[in-house]
């Protein structure tokens, strides 16, 4: 939608997505979600923030994925940022096609939705969890190097099939890895693990590329994401071990 909207009319594009939007609202009041049998009591933020955290430091699951979590949101997707800049600088294109090479993304991540759907029974979700989290820092390096245009959108392409494993992954491990009754909070906690990562990411790569050069920038921090992330998929069962449904903790 950014090709259309710089290279032909910002007002077609606008309307185009505004319609989607209300199809969405349309799709969205006709869900039915059933009645929960048990009605939960209200809790403060604070001490079911402290629930979840303690939840998932004896988890070995949950420690691994949120520590990845945290770890990719800081040193390899805030690349995302400077992909307009390196199909200006490095690859000599107008803004259209830095549109599509944003769009290349999108395009990988809907390919690999797709695989994932086809898969009728994946027992180690860990194991998808880590093969997207390490090849998307693998073709990010290769990207922000390419010579050509093609080359760097097929890289961006595959690396949106990464996304999309380590996207899918990361909320389905949260799920199966938590009880019923701490699923909201673990999803709460893992929405707040990818906020703090992301701004603070931004922030240093935008000032190392400053200093140094994007390539050199992007390359540094995706490096040190694949050294701070081998010991958790080391040592944490996410390669290692199937999932399988624990127990609810006590509250505290």
């Amino acid at each position: 939608m950014g090709n259309i909207d710089i290279s032909g009319e910002f007002t077609g594009a606008y309307i185009f997505v505004v319609s989607i939007h209300l199809i969405n609202v349309v799709a969205i009041t006709q869900l039915r979600i059933p009645r929960s049998v048990s009605i939960q009591p209200g809790e403060a933020v604070w001490r079911g923030l402290r629930t979840a955290i303690g939840f998932a430091l004896r988890s070995p699951f949950m420690r691994g994925l949120l520590y990845v979590t945290i770890v990719m949101n800081t040193l390899a997707f805030p690349v995302q940022q400077f992909i307009p800049a390196i199909g200006r600088d490095n690859l000599g294109v107008g803004v259209a096609m830095v549109g599509l090479l944003v769009a290349a993304e999108g395009i990988g991540q809907l390919a690999g939705a797709g695989l994932i759907a086809l898969a009728r029974d994946i027992r180690y979700h860990g194991r998808l969890f880590a093969l997207g989290s390490v090849s998307i820092c693998f073709i990010t390096i290769l990207f922000v190097w390419a010579p050509w245009y093609a080359l760097a959108f097929a890289l961006l392409a595959v690396g949106g099939v990464g996304q999309s494993g380590f996207g899918t992954m990361q909320s389905a491990i949260t799920l199966l890895a938590s009880p019923q009754e701490m699923r909201g909070r673990m999803m709460g906690l893992l929405s707040f693990c990818i906020g703090v990562g992301t701004p603070l990411g931004g922030l240093e790569m935008g000032a190392m590329a400053a200093l140094f050069t994007i390539q050199g920038a992007i390359t540094a921090n995706v490096a040190a994401g694949l050294i701070l992330m081998a010991p958790a998929l080391v040592l944490t069962p996410l390669l290692w071990q199937p999932l399988t449904q624990p127990a609810a903790p006590a509250e505290v």
